[in-house]
């Protein structure tokens, strides 16, 4: 579709994922946030759950991930950001 390999776009979309990380723990501090909106997005990696291959079921990072996100609802500032598998930290957990 691009006529790039898609290993390069893979590895070019881990880079811009680490620039923006380090962005953030830099830059997004010491917000005057009175109200925080929190939601999460589901996805899967590699296959859906269901339709993972038996030798995969148990292999952390592949099937559903949800992504939590914190935004700030005055300023729309993602104030914080993570993705989980179920498998690699039980979603109950992620917002305590």
């Amino acid at each position: 579709m691009t006529g790039i390999a898609k290993g390069t776009i893979l590895r070019l979309l881990a880079d811009l994922g680490a620039a923006c990380a380090v962005y953030l723990d830099e830059n997004v501090r010491h917000l005057h946030c009175k109200k925080i909106q929190c939601d999460e997005v589901w996805a899967f990696v590699y296959a859906k759950d269901k339709n993972l291959p038996e030798n995969l079921q148990n292999s952390s990072g592949l099937g559903s991930v949800w992504t939590w996100t914190a935004i700030c609802a005055d300023c729309c500032y993602v104030t914080a950001q993570v993705s989980l598998s179920e498998k690699s930290f039980p979603a109950g957990r992620a917002a305590s």
